[in-house]
């Protein structure tokens, strides 16, 4: 049995779970992108608390199928990304997708797929890793706006300057 303390709920720790599982589950629940575990039956097995926050989701949201949640088809279709990670058994990695957050912010995220093994050959699972790419987006549509609308300063004349000097006379 796997058990997880967080600071939303305390599961009932395991006398199996050592102290290294115990800073997994720690380190998992505090990773600094939004983690999503989504078992091969496509029920969520674990969620950590930038995903809770991200997506507005709780812990009670374990067990439940993924395809039951809005997070599942939108801002991209999760279900299709799911089901090719779990057939072909590699990575998949999307473009950055705009989300809106419950309290109306938005920010971009690229999701990660990646297969889980059960240490044989049949899928455990996958895990769906959303990286918030907002900060780089903004600088590239900045730096896309301000490339666009730069031009080369412009001189009054393109013709050399004439001398006013005169020839000299013997």
């Amino acid at each position: 049995r796997f058990d997880i303390m967080t600071e939303a709920r305390t599961f009932r720790a395991s006398p199996q779970l050592s102290q290294a599982g115990r800073l997994r589950a720690e380190a998992f629940d505090n990773a600094p992108s939004a983690q999503i575990i989504i078992e091969h039956d496509g029920k969520i097995a674990m969620l950590n608390a930038r995903a809770r926050e991200a997506f507005d989701l709780t812990l009670d949201n374990i067990g439940t199928p993924i395809k039951d949640l809005q997070l599942s088809y939108r801002p991209i279709d999760l279900r299709s990304i799911i089901d090719n990670v779990l057939t072909s058994n590699e990575r998949v990695e999307t473009q950055p997708a705009f989300w809106t957050r419950g309290n109306g912010d938005g920010c971009y995220f690229q999701v990660i797929a990646q297969p889980l093994n059960d240490g044989g050959t049949s899928h455990a699972g996958v895990s769906l890793n959303f990286i918030d790419v907002t900060e780089s987006v903004n600088c590239k549509t900045a730096s896309s706006t301000r490339t666009r609308s730069w031009r080369p300063p412009t001189r009054s004349s393109n013709r050399p300057m004439k001398s006013s000097k005169r020839p000299m006379k013997n």
